[in-house]
């Protein structure tokens, strides 16, 4: 009963907190578009826009999973990706030269991280019986192949490295937006649902 309890909070917690998924949407696609649209002198830019990128992101989730502790399950794993993300941004901003060397492996290993997390997450999905969690899957799934195409291809040279990462960066941004406005969609039927129910306080 006990499990039970817990599984309900942390469905009702992740679907109250929808707009930390659009947040990280809307950071993650105007940073793809960005970067696809200036790709002229971006390789340097993007180093510097990429290492801010993963600290903000990095507090987003590191807030979202420290606020949740009580009600989502495996807040944990998303408290440790949050802070890695923190540590490893503040890391390239004060070390910009390596970088700059190095950016193409920092950058997939970034977008694998992300695309397991976004897998990981379309199972959860599947537990809270949200529809839509394959189109997940199958995104999750493409951003892991862009992520082992920039690792296995450095050598293609910066206009490859800032392509595959802007497409990288939309794919991650869509699949955020997308999940967003499916849990706020669930969050106001459960509202409207609350309403019905004038005991109802919690």
């Amino acid at each position: 009963m006990s499990q039970l309890i817990t599984s309900l909070k942390s469905i009702r917690s992740t679907i109250r907190n929808w707009w930390v998924f659009l947040l990280l949407g809307l950071l993650f696609t105007v940073t793809g578009v960005w970067v696809l649209f200036e790709p002229e002198g971006a390789y340097i830019t993007l180093a510097l826009l990429f290492a801010v990128t993963m600290v903000v992101s990095g507090l987003f989730q590191t807030f979202f999973s420290i606020i949740n502790r009580t009600s989502v399950k495996g807040w944990g794993w998303m408290l440790l990706m949050g802070i890695l993300e923190l540590v490893l941004g503040i890391y390239l901003l004060g070390n910009f030269d390596l970088t700059l060397v190095v950016l193409e492996f920092f950058v997939g290993f970034w977008m694998l991280f992300r695309s397991i997390d976004l897998m990981a997450f379309s199972f959860r999905m599947k537990e809270l019986k949200i529809p839509y969690r394959g189109w997940v899957l199958a995104l999750g799934i493409l951003l892991m192949i862009f992520a082992f195409l920039i690792l296995a291809n450095p050598v293609f040279g910066a206009f490859y490295i800032i392509l595959w990462t802007s497409f990288s960066l939309l794919t991650a941004g869509i699949t955020y937006i997308f999940l967003a406005f499916r849990l706020r969609h669930i969050n106001r039927r459960i509202e409207d649902f609350r309403e019905k129910l004038p005991g109802d306080n919690a």
